[in-house]
């Protein structure tokens, strides 16, 4: 596990107490994706088929595009599979906590309240997610130079779609995989904002593709944009 520095974590557990002093008492929650991962049979990647080859054999006889070279290759899909029948995976990693914290972005945001803050540990997320209007900070521990957001080819990497204001914040992370290609989805394959103004911040789109916006696409409303 890539884990998180106690000097790292002491220092945002004490901004979160600061802040709380004048408002509602905002929890830290924590994401390291290899906390799920007894092997990479639990972690979605690009390439086919996994390194436990006993596992891969079982997955691959129900889903044979979990090995074959022509498809996207190991998605969620195929890790769902290796938890069901491998018995290998944890599948939203523990309770969010820095000694256990969840493996998937999405259940952080899922069970994150407004004013907590998610810290993401260094890694490639293969996910696609939505803010569902909370006005939390979503932030990597080292910068985007070591942490990504893979939407693996879903419409949008990241939603912000629930009317979110400038209190939810984006910060540090490479965007890619997003794709809307024209057909129910034409705009925002990196990011979609409709109706909502985030905040984003030290965030790199790239290798995302759309009719309209390939990176971002706003509309009505106008997010803030720093250092991307």
């Amino acid at each position: 596990m890539v884990g998180f520095t106690q000097s790292r974590a002491r220092a945002v557990i004490v901004a979160c107490v600061a802040v709380s002093v004048a408002a509602t008492q905002a929890d830290t929650i924590f994401v390291d994706a290899e906390n799920c991962a007894l092997s990479d049979c639990c972690i979605p990647h690009s390439s086919h088929g996994c390194n436990d080859r006993a596992c891969e054999a079982i997955v691959c006889a129900v889903n044979p595009n979990c090995c074959a070279a022509f498809a996207p290759g190991w998605v969620q899909a195929c890790v769902d599979l290796a938890f069901d029948l491998c018995g290998l995976c944890r599948p939203s990693g523990g309770n969010g906590t820095e000694a256990d914290p969840y493996c998937s972005i999405q259940t952080a945001i899922d069970n994150a309240v407004d004013t907590d803050e998610i810290v993401v540990a260094p890694g490639t997320y293969f996910e696609s997610i939505n803010f569902l209007g909370k006005a939390i900070t979503l932030r990597s521990l080292d910068g985007p130079e070591v942490t990504t957001i893979d939407g693996t080819g879903n419409f949008h990497v990241v939603q912000c779609v629930s009317g979110e204001g400038p209190e939810t914040v984006l910060s540090g992370f490479v965007i890619t995989g997003g794709l809307a290609p024209g057909f129910s989805e034409d705009r925002g394959g990196g990011m979609l904002n409709s109706e909502s103004s985030p905040t984003v911040t030290q965030c790199t789109f790239a290798g995302n593709e759309a009719k309209w916006g390939g990176g971002m696409a706003n509309v009505n409303c106008s997010p803030t944009v720093i250092d991307c």
